[in-house]
C-alpha cells in the first residue's frame, strides 16, 4: 500500500526518533520513492557507537512472514 508523505509536519523526523527511543529500536533504514521513481534513502540510529548507513545489513527474522502473507492475499 503506497503511503503519502507531506512535509507539512516539520517534526516528523523527531517524532520517529522519539518512538525509536521509547521502543528501544537501535536503528532503521528506509527509502521514499517519489512518483518519478527517484529513491531517497533515510537512515536513523539511536545508538551513538553504531551509525546506521545505507549499507547496514538488518536481520529480517520473522518480520518477513506477515509481509509475505499480505502479498499472497493480493
Amino acid at each position: 500500500m503506497p503511503l503519502s508523505f507531506s512535509s507539512s509536519n516539520a517534526n516528523e523526523n523527531q517524532t520517529l526518533l522519539d518512538r525509536m527511543n521509547e521502543l528501544k529500536v537501535p536503528g532503521i533504514s528506509m527509502a521514499i520513492v517519489n512518483q518519478s521513481g527517484e529513491v531517497t534513502p533515510f537512515c536513523y540510529s539511536t545508538i551513538v557507537e553504531e551509525n546506521i548507513t545505507k549499507d547496514t545489513l538488518f536481520q529480517a527474522a520473522s518480520m518477513s512472514k506477515p509481509i509475505a502473507a499480505m502479498g499472497a492475499q493480493r
